[in-house]
């Protein structure tokens, strides 16, 4: 049971083939599993009879069963099995039941398998109703197997129907209780796999639904415990894949809830294992988690390691776009360790690679940047203009949040005004005019244009003055306590007369703001 375009979307990674005769009046029941793989099991005669299509989306360790029904003649039967998702340690099984119905009970038997088998038959693009079909079927298919005392099969079935609320109409609460009622079977026990698969959806639907999540202690939270027991059980039954995917969970969790470095600690042994089992897909988005914990724990040289991790693997498998994505990445985490060099360098290749609009234009947006760091004025002005200005048209782009126009636009002042050049720091600040749509930015447009006189006119000029209590003003009435700290500094420094300056440069004054601005590490040179 997966939606249509599944299949087609992701390439078929792994085959196996199974070829196996039918004799006349015989049911066969075909039970298909591929050990850490996600797969689809298609069955047909040798002259290319379509008999059916199973599986079940983005599961792992769920076997299919698949019912063919009795043909009057003898047939061979083919079965394909495509995998989309695997491991270095991927294996497939599968295993044949004959059937031939003699009385009340094997007829029952195989009735309760073709109610089974319907159930977990592909439906292309299915919708709510057909996906509760499916699912009460499943559940039709447990009551006929506990009439005929075939307890294993009738967990399967309430297994299967459980995976099919969670991940198909994503109703966590319901996948939640029936996990739940898995789990409280009285003979669970006796099926260790059944009941890891019970304790993964209990987890699963925790972490989709947000259920038992944070809370005053997040590490001790309901869904912690709960993916603790997972990764108890997989690592018990050697599911390495689903005890690294459980862990990565827990990892991503602790991120939420700002617990960075308990965070590295999971996302750190999952790592190890997914690269352990050649688990590629997930090890990179392991990688691109710890990226973050790493990253807003302030742990530059540890995020640069990650970055430089993901583009090996990034260069062997020659995807262009992903590998600028990642150097733009590494250039923003060297520029903000100060690590101009490194970042120009990163950036550099970036810019050079093949690749789409907007990433191409980040890259020569943070080389401006970096360059700027280095001094390198002129260069920095080339790469930054070509960021912020359309190449058809000569106009500016209009800031978005896909890319940080106003950051270049501050830089680019910046540098103008660093270079004495005010015609082009006029056009500049003209632009950044065009798009002040709220009273912090309009404060933070004023104190540039406050510095912007300072370094023009010097300290004593009345424009000087007259720009910083404006930019003062709008700082305290936009309730931006950073920028009115630094308007304040900025006030004081010029040593104005009026009595609003003097007032506020009392020494226990200027201590508070010089200790605020310290506090938020604001730069306020």
């Amino acid at each position: 049971a997966q939606p249509g375009s599944s299949s087609e979307e992701l390439p078929v990674v792994a085959n196996k083939e199974y070829i196996f005769q039918q004799q006349p009046g015989e049911i066969l029941v075909v039970r298909v599993s591929a050990f850490e793989a996600w797969f689809v099991s298609r069955v047909s005669t040798e002259v290319g009879g379509n008999l059916g299509v199973s599986g079940l989306q983005d599961a792992r360790m769920l076997p299919v069963f698949q019912y063919i029904p009795a043909s009057d003649d003898s047939r061979q039967i083919d079965i394909d099995v495509d995998a989309m998702q695997v491991t270095s340690r991927t294996d497939f099984d599968l295993q044949l039941t004959r059937l031939n119905v003699r009385d009340d009970r094997t007829g029952a038997i195989a009735n309760a398998y073709r109610t089974l088998s319907s159930g977990l038959q592909a439906l292309p693009n299915g919708s709510v109703p057909q996906w509760t079909v499916k699912i009460q079927t499943l559940f039709s298919a447990a009551n006929q197997f506990e009439t005929i005392g075939m307890e294993e099969m009738r967990l399967w079935c309430r297994t299967y129907g459980t995976h099919l609320v969670l991940n198909q109409l994503q109703d966590y609460q319901t996948a939640l209780d029936w996990s739940g009622e898995l789990l409280s079977e009285p003979r669970i026990s006796r099926y260790p796999d059944l009941e890891f698969i019970a304790k993964k959806l209990k987890s699963s639907a925790m972490a989709q639904g947000r259920i038992g999540i944070g809370g005053s202690d997040p590490v001790s939270s309901s869904f912690q415990l709960a993916l603790a027991e997972t990764v108890t059980a997989a690592k018990n039954l050697g599911y390495r894949y689903e005890e690294s995917l459980a862990l990565m969970s827990g990892g991503v969790d602790l991120i939420d809830n700002g617990l960075h470095r308990q965070a590295q600690g999971l996302l750190g042994t999952a790592l190890e294992i997914a690269v352990d089992i050649e688990a590629n897909d997930l090890a990179a988005s392991i990688r691109e988690h710890m990226v973050e914990a790493l990253s807003q724990a302030g742990e530059l040289h540890a995020t640069g390691d990650i970055l430089e991790d993901i583009e090996s693997h990034l260069v062997d498998e020659g995807d262009q776009q992903e590998l600028a994505l990642n150097l733009i990445q590494q250039g923003q985490v060297h520029r903000e360790g100060h690590r101009y060099t490194q970042a120009i360098d990163v950036l550099a290749r970036a810019v050079l690679l093949e690749q789409g609009e907007l990433s191409r234009l980040e890259a020569e947006l943070e080389l401006g940047l970096a360059l700027s760091g280095t001094g390198r004025a002129r260069e920095a002005l080339t790469y930054l203009y070509r960021a912020v200005t359309n190449s058809r048209t000569g106009e500016f782009r209009r800031p978005s949040g896909l890319l940080k126009i106003r950051t270049a636009l501050d830089e680019i002042a910046a540098i103008h005004r660093h270079l004495q050049e005010w015609e082009q720091l006029a056009q500049i600040r003209a632009e950044q005019r065009e798009s002040l749509n709220s009273p912090a930015r309009q404060a933070i447009y004023s104190y540039h244009r406050a510095k912007d006189a300072l370094f023009r006119y010097g300290p004593a000029s009345p424009t000087t003055s007259e720009r910083y209590n404006t930019a003062f003003r709008q700082a305290d009435g936009a309730d931006q306590e950073e920028l009115r700290s630094l308007t304040q500094l900025g006030l004081c420094a010029l040593r104005a007369t009026s009595p609003g300056p003097q007032a506020r440069c009392e020494p226990g004054e200027l201590r508070i703001a010089f200790e605020r601005l310290q506090r938020t590490q604001v730069e306020h040179h």
